[in-house]
């Protein structure tokens, strides 16, 4: 069944992983997970992430969804927005939050922070 799977959360909020937990799943069970194209994630990206989904963007991801003919799981820091809700209603998209605690939240920021100052990221 073709379906999008919104895996999103606030940042150091554990997203990427319940990301890759989500494509692992899906991987294991047989509906492989590719690497998508720029032009559907709007950037080129590492992983499947997705900004704000754009009406626009939203049709070129259904389009990927549709040609692999099983689940597409995409990592966003947003929630899904207006253009993603039809989807939502009809069951062509479903979405995952992940939460945490702020203040691991907060820790996970710093020490980021402070591993980028010591790769010379960050002034």
């Amino acid at each position: 069944m073709t379906r999008l799977i919104f895996s999103y959360g606030m940042l150091k909020s554990g997203s990427t992983l319940a990301f890759h937990y989500t494509s692992a799943l899906l991987d294991a069970a047989g509906p492989v997970q590719p690497d998508l194209p720029a032009e559907a994630l709007g950037a080129p990206r590492r992983i499947n992430y997705v900004d704000d989904v754009s009406p626009g963007q939203l049709g070129r991801l259904w389009l990927e969804a549709q040609r692999l003919g099983h689940p597409l799981v995409l990592k966003t820091h947003q929630r899904p927005g207006p253009a993603v809700l039809p989807l939502l209603r009809d069951g062509r998209a479903s979405a995952h939050a992940c939460w945490r605690d702020p203040r691991d939240m907060a820790l996970s920021l710093m020490d980021h922070g402070a591993r980028a100052r010591a790769r010379g990221q960050i002034p």
